[in-house]
Parts: C-alpha cells; sequence; structure tokens
C-alpha cells in the first residue's frame, strides 16, 4: 500500500493560553447522560424524522437519493455538493467535514436540511463525506484530519474555514450561523438527545468551527482515537473556544474505545506528534455525487497503536 504521509504542517504550536482542561470527573457524567437521555419529548411523539422549514421541524418521508437530488435540484447545487452565491461576494468558504459509515438515512436528512439551511446564509460551500472501508475500525478524529487535508487539495486551498460536522445533527435556529470567529467555535453545545444541556463541562463534539491556522496551530485532531469518544475531548484539551442548538437523529451506538480515558491524560504530552503531522492513509477513491463529495479512504491501526505516540 502506499501511504499518504501528510507530514509538513506548518506553524504547529499550541492554543494553550486561558485553555480550561477538562476535568476527570467528566467520565461518570458521560456515562450518567448517555443514559439518561435516549429520546426527547419530541422525539416520543413525532419519531426522530424530521426536516427543517420555516414552519419549524416537520416529518420527513424516507426517499432514495436520486428522490432528494431532484427535490434539491433548484437550489444551483453543483456536482460534490457545492454551491457558490451569484447575488454576492461571499465572506466565507466553507468545507463541511462529514466522518461517515453506514447512516444512510441520517445522510439524506442531513443533505435534505443542510443545503437550504447554508444557501440562505450565502456562503460559498462543499460537503465532504469521509468515509473508511467496512474491514478497518472507525475513528472519527483521523477521518477529520483525513478530510481536512484532502478538502484543502481538492479546494485548491480556497477553503478559510471548516465545520467538522457529526452526520446526526441538524441546526434547529436558522440564527446559528455558520462562520469562523476568532477563535474554535464548539456549535452544538444544545442537543436535542440531552434535552438542550451540555452532558459536561468541556465537552467539544458533534459540530465545531475552526480556521484553517487553528487546524495547524493545534495539530487538528488526535489520530489515536479507535472506536466511539474521546478524540472530541481532546480537541477541547488543545483548544481554546468561544453556540447552537441541535437536534440529534436516532442512531446505533457505536462501540466505545475502552482506551479513550487513558489517552485523554496524554492528550496535551502527544498533540505535537500526533495529529496532522503524523497522519497515514491511503486514498480509495474520491466521488463527486450531486450533494456531495464522497471520499472512501483506508488506514492502519497498528500504524498509530505502536508508534511513540500512544503513551
Amino acid at each position: 500500500m502506499k501511504y499518504r504521509n501528510r507530514s509538513k504542517v506548518n506553524n504547529i504550536s499550541y492554543l494553550r493560553k486561558n485553555t480550561r482542561l477538562i476535568s476527570s470527573s467528566y467520565i461518570q457524567r458521560e456515562s450518567y447522560f448517555y443514559s439518561k437521555f435516549e429520546s426527547t419529548s419530541f422525539e416520543r411523539q413525532h419519531g426522530s424524522k424530521f426536516v427543517h422549514h420555516r414552519q419549524g421541524l416537520l416529518p420527513f418521508d424516507e426517499k432514495s437519493f436520486e428522490a432528494l437530488n431532484n427535490e434539491l435540484s433548484n437550489l444551483n447545487i453543483t456536482p460534490g455538493g457545492s454551491y457558490t452565491p451569484t447575488e454576492c461576494q461571499p465572506k466565507y468558504k466553507i468545507a463541511i467535514i462529514v466522518p461517515y459509515r453506514n447512516r444512510e438515512d441520517n445522510l439524506k436528512l442531513f443533505l435534505k436540511n443542510i443545503h437550504p439551511f447554508l444557501i440562505k446564509q450565502k456562503l460559498e460551500y462543499s460537503i465532504f463525506l469521509i468515509e473508511p472501508i467496512q474491514s478497518i475500525k472507525f475513528n472519527r478524529g483521523l477521518l477529520l484530519n483525513i478530510g481536512f487535508l484532502e478538502s484543502i487539495q481538492l479546494g485548491q486551498d480556497k477553503w478559510n474555514c471548516f465545520v467538522f460536522h457529526d452526520v446526526d445533527l441538524i441546526p434547529e435556529n436558522e440564527k446559528n450561523l455558520y462562520y469562523c470567529p476568532a477563535l474554535p467555535k464548539h456549535m452544538s453545545s444544545a442537543v436535542s438527545t440531552f434535552d438542550y444541556r451540555l452532558p459536561y463541562k468541556g465537552l467539544f463534539g458533534g459540530v465545531s468551527i475552526l480556521k484553517k491556522t487553528h487546524m495547524q496551530r493545534i495539530n487538528g485532531f488526535s489520530n489515536m482515537y479507535f472506536g466511539w469518544g474521546g478524540e472530541d475531548d481532546d480537541l477541547r484539551k488543545r483548544n481554546n473556544l468561544e453556540t447552537g442548538r441541535y437536534r440529534m437523529l436516532k442512531h446505533k451506538k457505536d462501540s466505545p474505545n475502552p482506551k479513550r480515558f487513558k489517552l485523554l491524560k496524554s492528550s496535551i504530552k502527544r498533540s505535537n506528534i500526533d495529529g496532522l503531522n503524523s497522519i497515514r492513509y491511503v486514498l480509495i477513491s474520491v466521488n463527486f455525487e450531486p450533494l456531495f463529495t464522497k471520499i472512501v479512504v483506508s488506514y492502519d491501526e497498528s500504524l498509530y497503536t505502536r508508534s511513540k505516540a500512544n503513551y
């Protein structure tokens, strides 16, 4: 296999000033909140399939991708899930990076909602779906790093803002603006699954927005978290951040990463050698679908678990 080694990343430093580190007590809080809030009263009454309209959240019938493409065909979305407003010069050029595996229903709902939502904000954007091959373990942080690097190459370095977005989260408020402020921003601080409360102090998962320079300074996400959980809290330790309200779609929970708590203890120590400058992967394919760019990749878990970054 020929691996892409993206080790030449400039400005690797740390936003340690004014950074509040996550408390170890979050472990108990995380377990409590994920077991407590399995569904909200809205979901129990209406189900989890909906779309955002001016009137609010409305039920959504299942459609094929072809039917969805036809339904959104009047929005002038170009192949690869790209849009550029014609009536203005957009201030922000945004890459939406979505880690993905086996969530087709969530993906359809996400695309139906997010395209009209972003177009209304008059943004220039593209949606990049980053999917690992089926035979390897899911690694959200690694996939987001890959999406960041590949979107820069595909966009010929035009993106100045990056939204790292889970496919099962849909913004509920049209005033939830997708732009890059001076500091990294956690967008999904209020999620329906948690009754719109932050589950524990320091949570940075779901949807976050960073400038290109932010990603370079903190060396991106950690590549060490194979399986569910940990990579978002690791990123929070590297970050200083500045919120939004989201509906979470129902989905099957992935298996937790049993090593995530141990890895979090060494997060800051590893941050200069674990991230964008240590990434290795194989690019399998790039497909420009009508509503998104699909990037399929492979990686070898042993390259990371055996590395000197694995304290």
